[in-house]
């Protein structure tokens, strides 16, 4: 019989335990819910005493001190915005920039594609041979020494 007193005393300690396990475990549940709720009401807090300083409330020295830390924050977070804005603008500039230029060599290129083509048929339309000036594109017979528009030396 003593055997069974002594697993009923082992079960009701094990019951026990397992009872104070739970109750704590509810407790700093509930603790965790209030930390949460302290924090929300000291962000409103917050709220609160900025909105009286943004409309000139006068507080206290410690307050007046925090929300001029918060003006001087909100103040550099405009100016980095700026500086933001001012980089994608020079962005924005160099790719029109560079996107000019290559619309201009495009048209360079097509301009002496049909300048070279204009040569070759000029070139096989008459009787003497024809070159192209390296410098300046113009026609120019072999055996000239020099280009007739630009005065480039021809080799």
């Amino acid at each position: 019989m003593a055997i069974f007193n002594r697993i009923g005393s082992f079960a009701r300690s094990v019951s026990d335990k397992t009872g104070d396990k739970l109750e704590i475990s509810k407790l700093k549940a509930q603790i965790r819910s209030n930390q949460d709720d302290i924090e929300e009401l000291k962000l409103k807090l917050g709220d609160y005493i900025w909105t009286k300083f943004d409309s000139g409330v006068i507080m206290d020295e410690k307050a007046t001190e925090i929300c001029m830390a918060i003006r001087q924050s909100e103040l550099d977070s405009a100016a980095c915005r700026q500086e933001i804005d001012a980089i994608k603008a020079a962005q924005e500039s160099a790719r029109y920039q560079a996107d000019m230029e290559a619309e201009a060599r495009a048209e360079m290129r097509t301009q002496s594609a049909e300048l070279f083509n204009e040569v070759r048929t000029f070139a096989a339309s008459s009787n003497r041979p024809i070159s192209i000036c390296p410098l300046c594109g113009a026609p120019v017979s072999n055996d000239s020494r020099f280009c007739g528009d630009c005065g480039t030396r021809l080799y």
